[in-house]
């Protein structure tokens, strides 16, 4: 008996399944090119805190609004991505977000030109505890940044809670009609 068999399956066009950013905080820092933003001015910001309250790990960024007094509204924003050989992105995070009495938010948004321009991507406004989230970002560009955005617009921000981030990660994926069957077959003779 004489098999053959043939199957080739591409993704046009696609880095599928590549690692753009991974991101756990475990080196105790944050890393020299993400980007800490004051909007408030005070000093009030994301940083490292330890142990993490997440999944157990020693480290985790954020701001713990109920530990120091002060108005705060800050912004945590990834390294620049290109996803221009990717379609769409996965976009994957851990958070522990403790809201008081509808305060303050957090909120996570894009922006596929460098910062130049902000669209959300959600926001929270009520306790979520600890929760993991995955989120689609258009592929395309080559400038894409994510950003986590904690804040109290009331101004009184001053002994709210907390908004902590971990396990940040962006995977390409093929987009939606991306996946090409080239060729499938399977032949089998048998000779008498």
């Amino acid at each position: 008996m004489k098999i053959c068999a043939a199957a080739v399956i591409m993704l046009a066009g696609t880095t599928y399944g590549a690692v753009i950013l991974a991101e756990d905080f475990e080196g105790g820092v944050i890393p020299a090119d993400w980007t800490v933003v004051d909007n408030a001015g005070g000093g009030l910001v994301f940083q490292i805190f330890s142990p993490s309250t997440i999944d157990g790990s020693m480290y985790m960024a954020g701001w713990d609004s109920d530990a120091v007094a002060g108005d705060y509204d800050t912004e945590l924003w990834t390294p620049a991505m290109n996803l221009s050989g990717a379609p769409d992105a996965a976009f994957t995070y851990s958070a522990d977000y403790q809201n008081f009495a509808g305060y303050d938010y957090f909120d996570v948004d894009v922006s596929y030109d460098g910062g130049a321009t902000w669209a959300t991507l959600v926001s929270y406004n009520v306790d979520m505890g600890v929760f993991t989230e995955t989120l689609t970002l258009n592929g395309g560009s080559a400038n894409t940044h994510v950003r986590f955005h904690y804040y109290d617009p009331t101004a009184t921000g001053d002994w709210d809670w907390y908004a902590f981030v971990d396990n940040i990660s962006v995977e390409a994926v093929p987009a939606p009609g991306t996946l090409a069957l080239l060729g499938l077959g399977m032949v089998a003779r048998r000779r008498r």
